[in-house]
């Protein structure tokens, strides 16, 4: 009897020793500094700090430069067609940015390579950093190895959160913005042009062959972006986007090719249209748009896989890796 007393004792001691180092591995899991939670279950790359020396803990490791801005980057197996899984925050914002980025294979610091931004439609919105990548036309077509073997690039997809948009709302008060003043910034804008400003200090990113391109909510975000930084962008590529054809002379000398489906309901074509026409109106030489007869909102489907050659390389892409910025 004693001898089952005393086994159902140590068993009891042993649960309790199990659960105590259990809570204790929670707790370390969380790292409070400068006023932002982290968690040690994410292996972080790169995440600057107050500190002039790096730590390490576990899986993860901190490299220190000033502030507080913060590059998550997450484990290999979060890897999908190559890019991968980050996160860029900032104390000024209440929201982080999700984000994948893919590295050329044969990367070398210190080399000049072009960089790729693709922005997604409104339905790709959230913070679970798969959705704006997987089974994307746009995603996939940077990334194809035939293209990569001749543009080897860096593309970048971030993921914008669900309450906001790439652009930002009306400091009127109305649905849809006037002009570029009347543009409140949202805070997912703010940080991607953060987050490239980061990536071109900390990667071999070719400054005049940097590229703009998203689809719907995307598109349009292509033109407000570019609008407002006039001198950032090599080409853009909008599809099925619309903008304001006021401002259309900011980017006159920016080339562009715009797509569109003549069937879109969602967003019509004139949303395009009317950019070109500024566009033409305002003296821009460099200006396409191609618009798919019997084709609805989709028209992405198509503008990102459109190879008229059969050479393996979609259109779009060749005529964006032709060109600089002036």
């Amino acid at each position: 009897m004693k001898k089952i007393k005393q086994s159902g004792i140590l068993i009891l001691l042993l649960i309790f020793s199990i659960a105590l180092l259990g809570s204790n591995k929670s707790d370390d899991n969380t790292i409070n500094s400068n006023g932002i939670v982290l968690h040690t279950n994410i292996p972080i790359v790169a995440q600057t700090l107050s500190l002039d020396m790096p730590l390490s803990m576990d899986n993860t490791s901190f490299t220190g430069i000033s502030g507080d801005t913060f590059l998550v980057e997450a484990a290999e197996d979060e890897e999908l067609y190559g890019y991968k899984a980050m996160e860029y925050s900032n104390s000024k914002y209440n929201s982080k940015l999700p984000y994948r980025l893919f590295v050329p294979e044969n990367y070398r610091k210190g080399e000049k390579y072009p960089l790729v931004i693709f922005l997604h439609g409104g339905g790709k919105k959230g913070s679970d950093n798969v959705s704006q990548i997987r089974n994307m036309a746009g995603p996939l077509a940077f990334v194809n190895p035939a293209v990569q073997n001749k543009y080897p690039s860096f593309v970048l997809a971030p993921q914008c959160a669900k309450s906001e948009n790439w652009r930002g709302t009306s400091y009127s008060g109305e649905r849809l913005v006037k002009s570029l003043e009347d543009i409140k910034p949202s805070s997912v804008y703010l940080m991607l042009m953060e987050l490239l400003e980061s990536l071109q200090d900390d990667y071999g990113i070719d400054s005049d062959r940097i590229y703009l391109t998203g689809q719907s909510m995307g598109g349009a975000g292509t033109w407000f972006i570019c609008l407002s930084n006039p001198d950032k962008f090599a080409a853009i590529a909008p599809i099925c986007g619309w903008s304001l054809p006021s401002e259309a002379s900011a980017i006159v000398d920016v080339p562009v090719w715009a797509f569109h489906g003549a069937e879109d309901k969602t967003i019509p074509p004139e949303g395009s249209i009317s950019m070109i026409e500024a566009l033409e109106k305002a003296g821009s030489t460099e200006v396409k748009y191609t618009e798919y007869p019997n084709v609805g909102h989709e028209s992405w489907e198509i503008a990102y896989r459109e190879d008229t050659d059969n050479n393996g390389i979609v259109d779009l892409i060749e005529w964006m890796f032709s060109l600089k910025r002036k």
